[in-house]
């Protein structure tokens, strides 16, 4: 994007810019995990189950603000795929438990070198410090969306 060409009003302020690299970074990550067949729902999901070690369907979507609908379809695909594993809950059978699998280690190993590469594209014209200030700026400003 030519910033120098668009209008002074809409690179006044970073609304504008703050959705134009979302949006570009959206879709450079979705373009990345198209050969995996996996989205960044698959991919939220993915690390989720990998740093809680297991959870229901409502806790992995409670979890990562996501609608429970939309996570029971990511998970539904995961375990076809033998990405991830459904189980009865020891102490309450009418909850399922879900778990990464093996093959879901491998799959969001694969899927995090896709989401590394696209973010050094994004941040390249970033040093290391910049880099650094802006995740804080962007943790920050994410607490209250």
């Amino acid at each position: 994007m030519d910033v120098a060409r668009l209008p002074a009003g809409l690179v006044s302020g970073p609304a504008f810019l703050l959705g134009a690299v979302g949006r570009d970074a959206r879709d450079r990550l979705a373009e990345a995990l198209a050969p995996l067949k996996l989205t960044s729902g698959h991919r939220a999901v993915l690390l989720h189950l990998h740093g809680e070690d297991a959870g229901s369907q409502r806790e992995i979507a409670s979890g990562l603000g996501m609608h429970a609908h939309a996570v029971g379809g990511v998970v539904d695909d995961l375990v076809r795929r033998g990405a991830a594993s459904r189980t009865r809950h020891p102490g309450d059978r009418r909850r399922q438990v879900v778990r990464l699998t093996e093959h879901g280690r491998d799959l969001l190993a694969a899927c995090e070198r896709a989401a590394r590469s696209v973010e050094e594209r994004i941040l390249s014209d970033l040093d290391t410090e910049e880099r650094h200030r802006l995740h804080g700026y962007l943790l920050r400003m994410a607490a209250h969306v």
